[in-house]
């Protein structure tokens, strides 16, 4: 909190995103909301969208990496590696629609930082995701 004291809504999203690295979507989906709520501003319904598949996607990065775990402490390390490439393979997911495989950097006060590029969608589709 302290480090967003003097900075504006949209520079204290890039803070926020830091906060966890696992879960770099979840604290500036609720920053972002929170201030467009405050002020309000009406969120663009393709930026909505956009939103929730980064969201979604960043669910099941999370989700897979918690099961991996779970199976690799448990012993299973067959297990921990069957997860870990389905969770390699929503990672690249990620980079393709948002240029990072993690602090993705998407979200803003009043909308997405960037579109999702039309060429990209084929290319996700094609990876069965």
């Amino acid at each position: 909190e302290k480090l967003s004291e003097m900075k504006s809504f949209d520079q204290s999203t890039f803070v926020i995103e830091r906060i966890c690295g696992i879960c770099s979507t979840s604290h500036p989906f609720a920053y972002t909301r929170a201030v467009e709520d405050i002020i309000p501003i009406e969120v663009p319904e393709r930026a909505k969208y956009i939103r929730t598949i980064i969201a979604e996607g960043e669910r099941i990065h999370s989700h897979l990496l918690w099961l991996g775990l779970a199976g690799h402490f448990l012993g299973y390390n067959t297990v921990y590696m069957w997860v870990w490439k389905l969770r390699e393979e929503i990672l690249d997911v990620m980079e393709i629609l948002t240029g990072n495989r993690n602090s993705y950097a998407m979200f803003k006060p009043g909308g997405i930082r960037r579109d999702i590029k039309s060429e990209d969608i084929p290319v996700v589709i094609k990876k069965r995701l």
